[in-house]
């Protein structure tokens, strides 16, 4: 039995903190400004409205300060049996998936994401209810064509000796 080695390991690229502070940041202004609004839009004096700048500028820089700590929990690692992935905050996940469950990689880059040069990988199985959902994602990616090409090789290889050991 051949012993696991680590063949990448990486953490996002930086440049996703800027993709989350905007994601979060228009969400989390929803929640401090837009639900107010509408609570609070039937008082008379709406002179409060003039906090309303503050709190969006105060969503982003919650957001951005955010960002900036979850994306240090995260990694990311191919071996030569599995993918793995660690991170979270209030919420630690690890997941693995050996390379012989993976059915498909897809690659995604919204707008942002090609204005920031980062891409997204996804690490697919069967096993996700015929929805074409990812058990792993590989955020703020730079070197989204060496990474595949990695992932394919150890998949190809992984099929390769379960045919031999007649073995899945």
């Amino acid at each position: 039995m051949e012993k696991e080695k680590s063949l990448w390991q990486a953490k996002p690229d930086r440049k996703l903190i800027w993709k989350w502070t905007v994601l979060k940041g228009i969400a989390w202004s929803a929640v401090l400004v837009i639900i107010p609004f509408w609570l609070f839009m039937f008082f008379a004096n709406l002179s409060w409205l003039l906090l309303l700048p503050l709190a969006i500028v105060f969503a982003f820089m919650l957001s951005f300060l955010w960002s900036g700590w979850l994306i240090k929990t995260y990694e990311y690692e191919i071996t030569n049996k599995n993918v793995y992935f660690r991170g979270g905050i209030l919420l630690k996940k690890q997941s693995i998936v050996p390379f012989f469950k993976i059915t498909n990689l897809p690659n995604t880059q919204a707008v942002l994401d090609q204005i920031l040069g980062i891409t997204t990988i996804g690490v697919q199985t069967a096993g996700t209810g015929g929805v074409a959902l990812a058990e792993i994602t590989f955020e703020g990616i730079t070197n989204p064509d060496e990474v595949t090409e990695l992932l394919k090789m150890q998949i190809e290889k992984s099929r390769k000796s379960s045919v031999r050991t007649g073995s899945e």
